[in-house]
């Protein structure tokens, strides 16, 4: 019944792992709660519509058609400087490959 969660856990674990990131215990549900963060690895402007930039004091900007939204309001050509280190969280089919 939860197999494609299952593997997308997996999926998600393998990534960290070759990232060299720590692999959260616990379960799908908290890979699902955190998600799979990754160094920038890339300009700001080509990212894919969905990704979160987490900021590092909490909050994250999600990239949206026309720049880049704080999670509680405006929109912004790029993420601001609190986005910094592993703070990328792909959506799911970037991640799946």
């Amino acid at each position: 019944m939860y197999d494609h969660i299952e593997a997308k856990e997996q999926q998600a674990a393998d990534a960290r792992k070759a990232l060299g990131l720590p692999v959260p215990q616990g379960g799908w549900a908290l890979t699902r709660m955190f998600g799979v963060r990754v160094p920038v690895d890339r300009p700001w402007s080509e990212y894919p519509i969905g990704t979160k930039a987490h900021a590092i004091m909490g909050g994250y900007w999600i990239r949206v058609a026309h720049g880049w939204k704080w999670c509680t309001g405006s929109t912004f050509p790029t993420p601001g400087g609190d986005a910094v280190g592993a703070c990328i969280e792909l959506p799911n089919d970037e991640v799946s490959g």
